[in-house]
């Protein structure tokens, strides 16, 4: 029996790296995963890859910085799967920060603070609603080492 079964969990950013790390932990644990990301092609692999371990999951391409995307996320894990139990809000960027602070123009503060900042507001926004509704749910938000360092801009 696994630390998660009956979970739905909601992983964005799962794609690669420390999300997808996560859907399959979640996955192995026992949860039913929504895996998100903005590029399908990879997006899909990792889906295969949870599969064919034996995991229950669902892929849905999302852009966290857009709204409606998040909307939609989340009412397709409902349709889905009934219910959210957890969100990982794992999406972010940092390639745009990296630029030294006189050359950091507005749209690389724009695309920052959308996905990283808006994102996970819009997100944490739409699973509450169902989280407090049933009384119980967990929203986990991830930073990197960029939160305890500063770097470039």
């Amino acid at each position: 029996m696994g630390r998660l079964d009956g979970k739905v969990c909601i992983v964005t950013g799962s794609n690669s790296g420390v999300g997808a790390a996560t859907a399959e932990l979640f996955a192995r644990e026992g949860a039913k995963v929504v895996i998100t990301a903005r590029r399908q092609e990879l997006l899909d692999a990792e889906a295969k890859k949870i599969e064919e371990a034996g995991g229950e999951v669902l892929a849905v391409r999302c852009d966290v910085s857009k709204e409606e995307d998040c909307i939609r996320l989340v009412n397709e894990a409902v349709a889905k799967f009934g219910t959210v139990d957890v969100l990982v809000n794992n999406a972010g960027v940092l390639e745009a920060g990296l630029k030294p602070i006189d050359r950091c123009v507005k749209e690389d503060i724009d695309r920052v603070l959308d996905i990283n900042t808006k994102g996970t507001i819009f997100c944490s926004r739409e699973v509450s609603k169902i989280m407090a509704e049933k009384g119980s749910g967990s929203i986990i938000n991830l930073d990197s080492v960029a939160g305890q360092f500063g770097c470039g801009g």
